[in-house]
């Protein structure tokens, strides 16, 4: 009994450290992964998602690359605060996203003449974007960019596991010492 109580108390240790990991985890790669382009040269070399309105009726917001926009669709160019939950409602909904609060779309920044934001691809599958770029004068300039996927997800990994294996060793340890007659 004592040995199956060790090995439970040994499990949650790792499972509690592994949790609490996680989420710095996720940062600091994320941080390392996002890959940063001066805000002049993106333009001419790079293609990557954008915020677009369709042209029908409804407007509803979606994702296109850009610069190859599609002529159904328009770059969004003005963006009010009011507009920012329409947009997510709209990107959650294009696939049946039941997070009611999770932000796809961010307003970064503003300034004069341009605004900064960010954008998440609503995933379809195991590999989806993130990037930042900036609206100004019509046009689209590619700040930041970062790539998801399961070697993204094995990375992030990495850290909890080993979190968790110290936390394991530590608490075994302790166990020693506790056990240990003084």
């Amino acid at each position: 009994m004592a040995k199956f109580l060790r090995i439970l108390l040994q499990m949650l240790v790792f499972v509690a450290a592994f949790s609490l990991s996680v989420r710095p985890s996720w940062w600091f790669m994320e941080r390392l992964w996002t890959r940063t382009f001066p805000s002049e040269q993106s333009t001419n070399d790079r293609t990557f998602v954008v915020l677009v309105r369709q042209a029908n009726a409804e407007g509803h917001y979606a994702v296109a690359l850009y610069p190859n926009i599609e002529d159904d669709k328009k770059l969004v160019t003005d963006i009010e605060d009011q507009d920012v939950a329409i947009i997510n409602r709209d990107l959650r909904a294009s696939i049946s996203d039941q997070r009611l609060n999770y932000l796809y779309f961010k307003v970064l920044s503003r300034g004069k003449e341009y605004t900064d934001v960010e954008l998440e691809v609503p995933p379809k599958g195991d590999f989806w974007s993130k990037n930042s770029y900036r609206i100004q004068n019509g046009r689209a300039y590619l700040l930041r960019e970062m790539q998801f996927g399961p070697i993204f997800g094995l990375t992030v990994g990495i850290l909890p596991i080993i979190a968790g294996v110290l936390a394991v060793i530590c608490c075994n340890r302790l166990l020693k010492l506790y056990r240990q007659p003084s």
